[in-house]
């Protein structure tokens, strides 16, 4: 159940991270894919992966943000990979 004072929160949260992380995740992810064959190099942008992930969990648990719904097939390109 959605209170007003944690959907403030999220507002304001996603006023400030949901595009940074977005680069973020696709920055990760072309590292990750100039680093395939770097185990030792691999772990760190993995570690970072998890963690954007976990955010991205965090930002649309309550509810699916408009800014998510339209760059959907971004994160979900870049989500497919690991797949």
């Amino acid at each position: 159940q959605k209170s007003d004072a944690l959907y403030s929160i999220i507002l304001y949260s996603l006023g400030h991270i949901q595009e940074p992380l977005l680069i973020l995740l696709q920055q990760t992810g072309s590292a990750i894919d100039a680093l395939a064959n770097d185990a030792a190099q691999l772990k760190p942008r993995f570690s970072i992966l998890r963690s954007i992930c976990r955010i991205f969990y965090s930002l649309n648990y309550q509810d699916l943000p408009e800014y998510f719904e339209d760059h959907m097939k971004l994160w979900m390109d870049e989500f497919a990979k690991y797949l």
